[in-house]
């Protein structure tokens, strides 16, 4: 199963942008992103985040609080 960190999946939802994203792509209001800290993609696109791929998350511990799991 894929997990993103507790960063993306806030970034998703609240739309709060993290330091651990590093842009990989750009195409007109499309953008593409990597996670430095889970490995997820996400794309932005106008005003959207959407997880492409979550990564490989396991936290710092056994908490599932910290993680969004997918697939």
């Amino acid at each position: 199963m894929e997990d993103a960190c507790t960063l993306c999946y806030n970034l998703v939802l609240q739309d709060q942008p993290h330091p651990a994203l590093k842009k990989i792509s750009q195409l007109n209001d499309s953008t593409l992103y990597k996670c430095c800290c889970c490995y997820a993609y996400l794309h932005h696109y106008g005003n959207q985040w959407e997880i492409m791929s979550a990564g490989n998350y396991r936290g710092s511990g056994t908490d599932s609080s910290s993680i969004l799991k997918t697939g």
